[in-house]
């Protein structure tokens, strides 16, 4: 018969840098994979440190990988 649906998604992180100085931007991607076994709809990103780094998926089909570029710039108190 056909396995019972089993929604799953990872969330990874990566910058473009290994390091930076305080008021410098950093590069960072945020890749979101559908790990389970029915497509996710709805889906979305956003980062509650940078505002600015928000997007809509939408529908991502199982097994699919969404990617995301942000940047946020450093400050001193960071």
């Amino acid at each position: 018969g056909t396995p019972p649906a089993a929604p799953a998604l990872a969330v990874a992180l990566s910058a473009g840098q290994a390091s930076v100085e305080a008021g410098e931007t950093v590069d960072y991607e945020v890749t979101v994979t559908n790990t389970g076994n029915v497509d996710l709809t709805g889906v979305a990103v956003t980062d509650a440190d940078v505002p600015d780094c928000a997007a809509t998926i939408g529908v991502l089909p199982a097994g699919n990988t969404a990617t995301v570029d942000c940047s946020y710039a450093t400050s001193a108190a960071d």
